[in-house]
C-alpha cells in the first residue's frame, strides 16, 4: 500500500510539473525582448526600425529609436539588461511627442494568468529636474495602464526600474502596445512574460489528486484497525 501511495504520489507531482512547464514559456516579440538581436556598433544608436525585428514602432522617433550602452557624450548612456534598448518621445529637450512600440505575445494559454515585467528608465532632463516619464501599457487591446519614472540624474538613463502587470490570456497570442507621450526620450528594457498561478483545471487535478491519497490512506487505516 505504501508503494501505491508513492507511485500516485510521484504521478501527481509529475502531472503538475509537466502542465505548470507547460504554461510557462510565452514569447515576447519572437525571442526579442531584450532588443539584443542587431547588435549596434559605433556610434551605438540607430533611427532604422530593422535593427528592433519582432516590434513594430510608430510616430515620433526623437533622438533614435534603439541604443547601446556604449553610447556617450558629455554622459554615458545605461541600458536597463544586456547592451541595448529601445526609447519612445520627442527627443532630448524637444517637444511632447508620441511614440509606440508593439509586438505580439505567443505561446500563451487561454484562462491562464501571467505577469508581463518591463524596465523603464527617464532621460536625463537638464530643462527640468523634476520631470516625470510616463509609458502607458495596453494588452490584447485593454485600458492602457500607466508607469512613471522619476528624474534620474545626469547620467543617460541612469535609473532603471522593474516594473510588472497582471493579465489573463484570452488567446494564444495577444498583442502587446508600448506607448509614451513626452519630450526627452524615455527607455523601455527587458520585455518578459511569464505564467502566474496555475490555472483552473491544474488546481482541480491537484485537489482530485490529494483527495485520492487521502482516501486511499484512509482505507489503509480502517484495515489496520480492523485487522
Amino acid at each position: 500500500m505504501r508503494n501505491r501511495l508513492q507511485s500516485c504520489g510521484i504521478v501527481l507531482a509529475s502531472s503538475l510539473l509537466i502542465s505548470v512547464s507547460a504554461q510557462a514559456a510565452p514569447v515576447v516579440a519572437g525571442g526579442n525582448g531584450g532588443f539584443e538581436a542587431v547588435q549596434l556598433g559605433s556610434p551605438y544608436f540607430s533611427t532604422n526600425p530593422a535593427n528592433v525585428p519582432g516590434w513594430t514602432h510608430g510616430g515620433s522617433v526623437g533622438d533614435a529609436l534603439i541604443w547601446n550602452k556604449n553610447y556617450a557624450d558629455v554622459f554615458p548612456a545605461h541600458s536597463g539588461e544586456g547592451n541595448q534598448f529601445v526609447t519612445m518621445g520627442g527627443g532630448f529637450g524637444g517637444p511632447n511627442a508620441t511614440t509606440t512600440w508593439s509586438t505580439s505575445i505567443t505561446g500563451l494559454t487561454a484562462g491562464t494568468a501571467y505577469s508581463l515585467s518591463f524596465m523603464m528608465a527617464n532621460e536625463d532632463n537638464p530643462f527640468d529636474a523634476q520631470a516625470f516619464q510616463s509609458i502607458n501599457v495596453s494588452i490584447n487591446g485593454s485600458a492602457p495602464v500607466t508607469f512613471t519614472a522619476a528624474y534620474s540624474g545626469p547620467s543617460y538613463w541612469g535609473d532603471w526600474l522593474t516594473e510588472t502587470l497582471g493579465f489573463t490570456a484570452v488567446a494564444g497570442t495577444e498583442s502587446l502596445v508600448f506607448t509614451a507621450t513626452t519630450p526627452t526620450d524615455v527607455g523601455l528594457d527587458n520585455v518578459q512574460v511569464t505564467a502566474g498561478v496555475p490555472e483552473p483545471s491544474t488546481w482541480a487535478m491537484m485537489l482530485i489528486g490529494f483527495a485520492g491519497l487521502g482516501y486511499m490512506a484512509f482505507r489503509r487505516k480502517a484495515g489496520v484497525a480492523l485487522a
